[in-house]
């Protein structure tokens, strides 16, 4: 099953073993992220923050789009 990929621009507030919470910088919403689910790079110079990269279902279920 091919899902498509959601891009999101975030604050990380806390790092787990297994999970991310950060703070969606267009909504605003706090939010846990599994790990084994996303992509987290450093945002570049000119931003702020990271980016994270997901299922579009995820991004959906978590209320960032």
């Amino acid at each position: 099953m091919k899902s498509d990929l959601v891009e999101i621009n975030v604050d990380l507030m806390v790092r787990t073993d297994r999970a991310i919470q950060v703070r969606d910088h267009n909504t605003g919403k706090t939010v846990w992220l599994p790990l084994s689910q996303i992509e987290l790079t450093r945002a570049a110079e000119d931003e702020q923050g990271w980016v994270v990269d997901l299922p579009e279902w995820l991004a959906i279920e978590k209320e960032l789009v």
